[in-house]
């Protein structure tokens, strides 16, 4: 994930700007990425560690710990970035506000009430907290708390075809 990010920042390719592109990276990010990478870990662990036999709970122990682990890495890479780079966080967050206040216009257009959207100060607050935790130490542990999740469910779909439990001696 690390190397996508600096692959499409360093080819200047914004997700937010081409949608099509955005829901590429988040099926890569959220879907794909844990599923290969918990599938290539449990089939190490069964293979080279323990005689061709992993149990459900290992299944589950190995994904949340593969996820787990990528997420630390991914936190601390972002918060190192934003804070090496303040101006992408800047730009990120301006490229919010145009989408935020597009959305709303378009809806106001449509016939929408001023009652049924977000108000122009509501988005305001909402992207102030959004920088906020862009350029805080609480981003990681979210991040791990959002990965491991995605990991346990993975482990979950994977277990039901790599599960092989030892014959009883």
């Amino acid at each position: 994930m690390i190397v996508e990010f600096l692959v499409l920042n360093g080819l200047d390719v914004d997700g937010v700007k081409n949608p099509s592109l955005g829901i590429i990276v988040s099926l890569l990010n959220y879907i794909i990425f844990p599923l290969l990478f918990i599938f290539l870990a449990i089939k190490t662990y069964k293979e080279k560690y323990n005689e061709g036999f992993v149990s459900f709970s290992e299944i589950l122990r190995i994904g949340a710990a593969t996820t787990v682990i990528a997420a630390l890495l991914v936190g601390v890479f972002n918060l190192i970035y934003n804070y090496l780079n303040p101006e992408f966080v800047d730009q990120t967050i301006e490229k919010m506000r145009q989408i935020a206040l597009h959305q709303r216009e378009q809806m106001l257009s449509q016939g929408a009430q001023e009652s049924e959207v977000s108000s122009v100060q509501s988005i305001e607050n909402q992207l102030d907290a959004t920088r906020k935790s862009m350029n805080s130490f609480f981003s990681i542990p979210m991040t791990i708390v959002i990965y491991a999740v995605i990991g346990i469910i993975c482990s979950l779909v994977l277990g039901a075809f790599l599960k092989k439990d030892k014959p009883q001696q």
